[in-house]
């Protein structure tokens, strides 16, 4: 995820400006903001080499995906960013991929939720999932091959694929405004989120030592 360094390492000087004054609320956007440039840039860098290898769809849809996924993970990164440190934020914020990308709604199937399927509309890869589901049946569907009977056994709705894209960016904006409100209340809380993080980090048996803080 690229936002997983977005506030990694520098809570201490937006304390620091937010003493002298400076909203942090401010630095806050400002900080997601250019990190938003970088996503756009990096996802569009990654289309450009995954639509040469010949995948089915249009190159402008792959692009238009690349870059809504990218908005959407890097949103759960600038949450994440708050409570790891700089060194494992990327490793961490990898593994969490991961675990997002079990909420997919292929397994378990999302037909088969029932009432629990609201939880997994929560997760980018669910909508990420039937967006790639339309771009790589679309060819299938006009050489009049029956595509909904895969999508039923799913549970995706096939045909709304800029709706998906939709889906994604708001969840993006909605990771993000959960990351400012933590952040706000980290620095005049005085909540050291820090703390869980190397605890997580700890659990999870993929970081160095923690470190003791004075």
């Amino acid at each position: 995820m690229v936002g997983a360094r977005v506030f990694s390492g520098d809570i201490l000087v937006i304390k620091r400006e937010g003493n002298a004054g400076v909203s942090t609320l401010l630095q806050g956007v400002i900080k997601l903001l250019v990190d938003l440039i970088g996503v756009i840039l990096y996802s569009s860098i990654f289309a450009g080499t995954w639509i040469p290898l010949g995948h089915p769809g249009e190159a402008q849809d792959w692009f238009a995906l690349c870059i809504s996924l990218g908005v959407a993970a890097s949103g759960v990164g600038s949450a994440v960013s708050l409570a790891i440190d700089r060194d494992n934020s990327l490793l961490v914020a990898t593994v969490l991929s991961l675990c997002f990308a079990a909420f997919c709604g292929v397994y378990p199937r999302y037909k088969s939720l029932n009432n629990a399927q609201w939880f997994w509309d929560l997760f980018y890869s669910r909508w990420a999932a039937e967006a790639t589901y339309t771009l790589y049946t679309a060819h299938l569907d006009e050489q009049g091959q029956d595509i909904q009977r895969g999508a039923d056994e799913i549970g995706f709705t096939i045909g709304r694929f800029g709706f998906d894209l939709g889906i994604m960016w708001v969840l993006g904006f909605a990771y993000r405004v959960i990351a400012l409100i933590v952040l706000e209340y980290e620095v005049h809380g005085g909540v050291d989120l820090s703390k869980l993080g190397r605890r997580f980090q700890h659990y999870c048996c993929f970081a160095s030592k923690s470190k003791e803080t004075k």
